[in-house]
């Protein structure tokens, strides 16, 4: 029978200058959205729009794995930490487009999105005094979803609310910095004692993940 022994010989990695990429985030001209869940049109959330810039100043390209935001507001109803619902839009002719594909920031380039989060309201009367007018407008005409004005309108408009849904949070930047190339030998030992040794090459990404405050 042959049995088949795994040793990392040597490990071998490049690295890449993120530092050179600058995050900027500024206000979108996206309206802030109030909605009702489909399946429960008791809850409901806000969506913020939000625009972040990526400026590289180096001349190798950067390579954006992922781009999540970090929330600490709980939701009674919806607890998480992470805001999985952060979604990263492209704008093409004045339009939003969904891009979930890996983002390559070219050397010298930059590159804008627009990005929104999702903020389930949980149930609470502290959160329901902030909202019980916004649930009022929705039924009164028909609508899953109401606009509530510009970001800067709906923060001086709903200062208790906002800080409460946006308060410290953080949008964590995950970057391909290279690969790591191993070098692996198997070891085939045969039945009559003899052994044979094979080396092959692997590659592996590497990643680093920046964090920078949510700035609305």
């Amino acid at each position: 029978m042959k049995r088949f022994l795994f040793l990392f010989l040597i490990t071998l990695g490049c690295s890449h200058p993120i530092d050179d990429v600058i995050v900027t985030q500024s206000e979108s001209k996206y309206p802030v959205v109030f909605g009702l869940y489909q399946n429960n049109k008791k809850y409901g959330y806000i969506e913020l729009f939000n625009q972040i810039k990526f400026t590289n100043t180096s001349y190798v390209n950067s390579h954006v794995r992922d781009v999540e935001y970090y929330s600490h507001y709980l939701s009674e109803d919806n607890r998480f930490e992470k805001t999985h619902q952060m979604r990263l839009w492209s704008i093409k002719n004045d339009t939003l487009e969904y891009t979930h594909k890996p983002k390559i920031i070219w050397g010298k380039k930059s590159i804008t999105y627009i990005y929104s989060v999702r903020f389930p309201l949980d149930t609470s009367n502290v959160t329901q005094q902030y909202v019980k007018s916004f649930f009022n407008r929705a039924n009164i005409e028909h609508k899953d979803t109401i606009h509530l004005g510009l970001l800067t309108t709906f923060k001086r408009n709903n200062h208790e609310l906002f800080t409460l849904l946006t308060n410290n949070d953080s949008i964590h930047i995950t970057y391909i910095t290279g690969q790591e190339r191993q070098k692996r030998t198997i070891t085939i030992e045969e039945e009559d004692g003899t052994s044979k040794h094979y080396t092959y090459n692997t590659v592996r990404l590497k990643f680093k993940t920046l964090k920078t405050s949510a700035k609305w």
